[in-house]
């Protein structure tokens, strides 16, 4: 196979996951998934910082959805994965041959994270399209000694950073090889480090600004959701990390197997650096009690490909060669096939209906129509259950602002008083909850919601139904908060 040959297959492959996880969730999700959802309700109101993440995917979110509709959001997604394979097969081409480099960047169709939960557009779509860039400019700048590339890595960087603070550990373990390695030290005779460090860092600032500004919200955040209840399960909750990640590297090794033997070759330290490094930064903040999350591991998978054909990898041969190509198709077919399992088999047979069956659209205009006709103005803002104020927000003609889960920490652009006086609607699930909303309505929540606005116990029922025939409706009950200033209700 050759170089040429070998790079049209890797252009081919990509073009069909973009096909593929572009055109499927058009119609497997007709609903806007939660993280799109959420971007929107965000979005509408600027800021550097948001009580979850940093702000630049929810910027790209609203505008994109704002501008185009919510499909967009969906070519979005694979748009970023072009980085990916195009970073990947260039770093390939440093420590492989050309023909190693496209099959290597090509068995990231094994990827769950590029596959499977690529649809999405989410903080970890733009995160995954920073890593292998940075990783790549780094390797380049180091070589070339050429500034453009340091200025690639700390644009790039800083981009990651303003995307999730997961980038970090990349970018610790690069400067780790910097500081400690000969090839890395000599790099700092140069300009180019010191400018890399200064733009990603200037880039970076207005967030941490924000941050300090807004009590470290985004940190407490993350502290919270990986709070260990005792040292037992923080231990638990990090062999169980491992040992996901561990399976979700499988069809990586099944797809390069016919390419690897025994170890025949030194690896390169940088890619060591960049493979275990943030690993091992990872493995050391569960130790010490953060309750790690699987889709946290999304980075850390991409560098390895390269990893085991740089120390493993054998000649590619054209039998090899041709069963590596094949393997990267299966794989992506399987993983199609799983999407339309999750999202549109698995609920016929019984299982809970994914949110995105969710029919938020025809939530958004009951809400909005019972609005108008009492008030006849447009809806100001939307609240309670933060699932169905989202879609509200979203769907809406108002655009009204939302107040999830009413809570003040997580929408700072409203409160109670600004949400009494302004008006608005209240939604929250009947009782119980689909399934899947159940961890988003526990009772305790209803009932302080009750103390807080006593008007719920005059609540009128809404009956939504799901993106999926024969499957019951939900019930949603409305109540519907007066604005302070109304005149009389029509």
């Amino acid at each position: 196979m050759s170089a040429e040959a070998a790079g049209r297959w890797l252009r081919r492959l990509v073009l069909l996951q973009v096909l593929v996880f572009g055109l499927l969730p058009l119609w497997s999700e007709p609903n806007a998934p939660l993280d799109v959802l959420q971007h929107v309700a965000w979005g509408r109101h600027p800021a550097w910082g948001y009580w979850k993440h940093p702000p630049l995917p929810v910027w790209v979110t609203t505008w994109s959805v704002d501008q185009l509709g919510v499909w967009s959001t969906f070519l979005w997604a694979q748009v970023l994965l072009l980085p990916i394979f195009w970073a990947l097969w260039r770093l390939g081409r440093e420590w492989l041959d050309p023909v190693s480099a496209a099959l290597a960047a090509g068995a990231g169709e094994g990827l769950l994270y590029l596959t499977l939960r690529a649809p999405e557009l989410n903080h970890d779509s733009f995160l995954l399209a920073a890593w292998p860039v940075v990783l790549l400019a780094v390797c380049l700048g180091a070589q070339r000694g050429q500034l453009r590339w340091w200025l690639l890595a700390g644009l790039v960087g800083g981009l990651g950073l303003l995307s999730k603070y997961t980038m970090a550990l990349l970018l610790l373990s690069l400067l780790g090889w910097l500081l400690t390695t000969a090839a890395g030290r000599a790099c700092w005779r140069t300009p180019g480090p010191w400018v890399a460090v200064g733009l990603c860092l200037l880039l970076f600032a207005p967030h941490l600004r924000w941050a300090q500004q807004h009590d470290w919200v985004t940190l407490r955040y993350v502290a919270d959701r990986g709070a260990s209840a005792a040292a037992a399960q923080a231990w638990g909750d990090l062999l169980l990390f491992c040992l996901t990640q561990l399976t979700l590297a499988l069809p990586v090794w099944f797809i390069l197997q016919p390419l690897l033997g025994r170890r025949r070759r030194p690896l390169p330290t940088l890619l060591l650096w960049a493979a275990v490094g943030p690993w091992v930064l990872t493995v050391l903040a569960g130790a010490a009690g953060l309750a790690l999350k699987f889709r946290w591991g999304a980075p850390l998978l991409l560098p390895w490909p390269l990893l085991l054909l740089a120390g493993w990898g054998r000649e590619p041969t054209s039998r090899a060669c041709w069963h590596v190509r094949w393997r990267c198709v299966i794989a992506l077919g399987c993983f199609a096939v799983g999407l339309i399992a999750r999202d549109q088999v698995a609920p016929r047979l019984g299982q809970p209906l994914v949110r995105t069956l969710f029919a938020g659209q025809e939530l958004a205009r009951q809400v909005e129509q019972a609005w108008r006709q009492r008030y006849g103005t447009p809806l100001p803002q939307v609240g309670g259950v933060g699932y169905l104020t989202f879609c509200v927000a979203l769907y809406g003609p108002s655009r009204a602002t939302a107040y999830g889960d009413l809570e003040p920490r997580t929408a700072p652009w409203t409160d109670d008083a600004t949400f009494r006086q302004q008006g608005g609607a209240l939604l929250w699930f009947g009782d119980p909850p689909p399934r899947r909303f159940r961890p988003d309505q526990p009772p305790e929540r209803i009932a302080a919601w009750r103390q807080r606005f006593p008007e719920m116990s005059t609540a009128e029922r809404l009956e939504v139904p799901w993106h999926l025939p024969g499957a019951p409706s939900a019930t949603v009950w409305l109540t519907l908060l007066p604005p302070a200033q109304d005149p009389l209700p029509r």
